[in-house]
């Protein structure tokens, strides 16, 4: 009769908890019927009967292993109760808007140090063809100031270069008054925050001391991509370029480069070179791969010879069906579209 009682109540807290520890539910049997299980450690071997933990427990002696204790067995089985609660990472994928059918990509601008004829060649070229999208696709500014490498204290300090990057881009509004306008982080750009995070990174994360808060973007209408977040137009991503893992910073065709790391389509700046590059899969499909050239001094301080860097610009037309594209890189020479 007592087996019975014993039995009854066990096969009652299993239903109940399910997934409790067989300890944990010892000692709930222990407090709700005393009279029954004379001790926690009565109660335990009951459930471990029925969960079969004793017949685990006697085929590891038999194979001549180490027992298991019960609480290990339980905790086995309930693993997954034990993780700590992952960190989400911030990485996501900023989808091209479907408003606009054709982009003016301009990379690489380095303002201050920007080619003003570069500059006015691609928006000229740019608006002759429509454009209604503007992609400021990473380093438009370049943050001399807040690089890690040595500097020349003589250059434009960094309030000095936001507000000439900010009427760089109301210039570019003003030309072409697109529907679009967004301002993807390179890692340029990100010199600004990373400043922060290195120097004060107590500040680092309040709202108004970041770079889109001191650019004033919301007033002047940018749609701010993180740094790493790709932009993506069906199987089309347009990326800066600082995304991909090191190895092939200086590949003789960024565009191979990019084709290599990515084995996909995309489009990047970063290299400051223009470039195609296009391989057939083995279902008949093409896979072809841009680098853009960029639209800043070619003869910078800190690489002012054999850089073999070209200016240039893109459009990308996206056709509203929100698969297809066409790309068109085109290169700058002295202030004239080729």
């Amino acid at each position: 009769m007592a087996t019975s009682v014993v039995g009854l109540r066990i096969r009652e807290l299993l239903a109940q908890y399910p997934e409790a520890p067989s300890a944990q539910l010892a000692r709930i049997a222990r407090q709700k019927w005393p009279e029954v299980f004379l001790s926690p450690e009565q109660a335990r071997t009951a459930i471990r009967r029925l969960r079969g933990a004793q017949g685990e427990q006697n085929r590891r002696q038999q194979l001549g292993q180490t027992p298991r204790p019960a609480d290990d067995v339980e905790t086995c089985r309930q693993w997954g109760a034990l993780l700590p609660r992952p960190e989400p990472t911030k990485w996501y994928e900023f989808a091209l808007p479907a408003t606009v059918d054709r982009w003016l990509a301009l990379f690489d601008l380095h303002i201050p140090y920007y080619d003003e004829a570069a500059l006015r060649a691609a928006v000229e070229h740019g608006r002759a063809q429509g454009c209604k999208g503007v992609l400021l696709g990473g380093d438009c500014f370049d943050f001399y100031r807040l690089s890690r490498w040595e500097q020349d204290p003589t250059t434009r300090r960094t309030s000095e270069e936001i507000t000439d990057g900010r009427a760089v881009i109301r210039a570019i509004d003003a030309a072409l008054e697109p529907d679009e306008f967004l301002f993807k982080i390179g890692n340029h750009d990100w010199r600004f925050e990373r400043y922060i995070m290195g120097r004060a990174p107590e500040l680092f994360g309040v709202p108004r001391i970041t770079l889109e808060a001191a650019m004033e973007a919301a007033e002047l209408g940018l749609t701010v991509v993180p740094s790493m977040s790709p932009i993506r137009h069906g199987k089309l991503s347009i990326m800066h370029g600082h995304e991909f893992p090191t190895g092939l910073t200086n590949p003789v065709n960024p565009a191979r480069g990019a084709f290599l790391r990515a084995i996909s389509c995309v489009v990047v700046g970063h290299h400051h070179r223009s470039s195609s590059h296009t391989e057939p899969t083995h279902d008949g499909n093409d896979i072809t791969c841009w680098s853009v050239g960029c639209l800043c001094d070619l003869r910078p301080i800190y690489r002012p010879v054999a850089n073999k860097w070209n200016h240039g610009f893109a459009i990308i037309e996206t056709p509203r069906d929100g698969a297809s594209w066409r790309v068109h890189n085109y290169r700058i020479v002295n202030g004239e579209v080729v």
